[in-house]
């Protein structure tokens, strides 16, 4: 018979070592956890016995993304991999408008028609979602003529004309609405994406014949940060315009039935107001901005000022016209 096969009997530290190899990675990690709890116990312990600094009592350990965090009094050490960084604070969008000289080949000459411009590039360190902005011009919008869009983002334009509902017999005329002798009508309010909100004025009246309107809404689904939308859009002084400019151009403080004897300077009846979301944000809210725009008479010129937070000193005036 051959002999027999002896097996060296290996040493205690040989054995603890392979028994410590045999560990699967879960308890190898709770393991190295424990050893740093128990140094940095140790360590807080003879810090406080030394007398120069308060005791670092470790209070609890966790484990997040594969970081270990260790919570002390008053401090927090991270071993592995750090916290994301938090969101940078966002600014606010920038929005200008303008007249452009002359008309599009193929309209023009007509002295009725002006182009204007509009631009809305993201600014404000993130992506925008669901933009929406209601603008109120001083003359009615009859056509757009083009818009540029970055790759991904989606607009919506329309008029915000109500509706009106006639039980019986009705109509428009060049002389304005009428109505059966034993008729009705119903007013239908366009379902905006952004009603204004706070303290402020409104004013409605019905535009007669007339089917134009210089109150639009906008919407963009989504802007990447540091995109740029621009849209241009014809505007009409034509006949066809004369009850909505009429109406647009009149202030509230002077419409009857009871007219202020002091004007108000602060009323702002031509602006871009609007909302936004940020992505990113935990909590859904929504971000307002305000563009009051500046008409020269004369010249029938727009511009803009700069986009602003608040309401700020203006005293905006809701204008609804059917």
């Amino acid at each position: 018979m051959p002999p027999p096969l002896i097996v060296p009997r290996k040493s205690l530290p040989e054995r603890a070592v392979l028994w410590c190899r045999s560990w699967s990675p879960q308890v190898k990690q709770g393991a190295i956890t424990a050893a740093v709890l128990v140094v940095l116990t140790a360590l807080g312990w003879v810090v406080s016995r030394s007398g120069s600094k308060t005791p670092g009592q470790v209070i609890a350990a966790t484990n997040v993304s594969g970081a270990i965090f260790i919570q002390g009094n008053g401090n927090q050490v991270a071993v592995g991999r750090p916290p994301e960084a938090p969101l940078p604070p966002s600014g606010l969008p920038t929005i200008v408008f303008e007249t452009l000289p002359g008309l599009p080949l193929g309209i023009g000459p007509d002295p009725a028609l002006r182009v204007h411009a509009l631009s809305i590039r993201n600014t404000t360190g993130r992506d925008m979602e669901g933009f929406c902005g209601r603008l109120q011009l001083p003359e009615p919008i009859t056509r757009m003529l083009s818009t540029n869009l970055p790759l991904g983002t989606r607009i919506s334009c329309r008029p915000l004309l109500l509706d009106l509902l006639v039980q019986g017999t009705g109509g428009r005329s060049p002389g304005g609405l009428w109505l059966g002798a034993t008729s009705a009508v119903h007013f239908e309010y366009p379902d905006e994406c952004f009603l204004p909100k706070g303290g402020r004025g409104q004013q409605t009246q019905h535009s007669g014949a007339g089917e134009v309107t210089g109150i639009w809404e906008f919407q963009l689904d989504r802007l990447p940060r540091e995109a740029k939308v621009s849209l241009q859009f014809l505007t009409s002084a034509a006949p066809i315009a004369t009850n909505y400019i009429q109406f647009a151009s009149t202030p509230l403080w002077s419409s009857p039935p009871n007219p202020s004897a002091t004007p108000d300077t602060n009323e702002l009846r031509f602006s871009f107001e609007g909302e936004y979301s940020l992505a990113g944000d935990t909590q859904a809210r929504r971000e307002h901005f305000l563009t009051p725009l500046l008409f020269q008479e004369r010249s029938r010129t727009l511009s803009s000022l700069t986009v602003q937070r608040d309401l700020g000193h203006w005293h905006p005036v809701v204008l609804n016209l059917y």
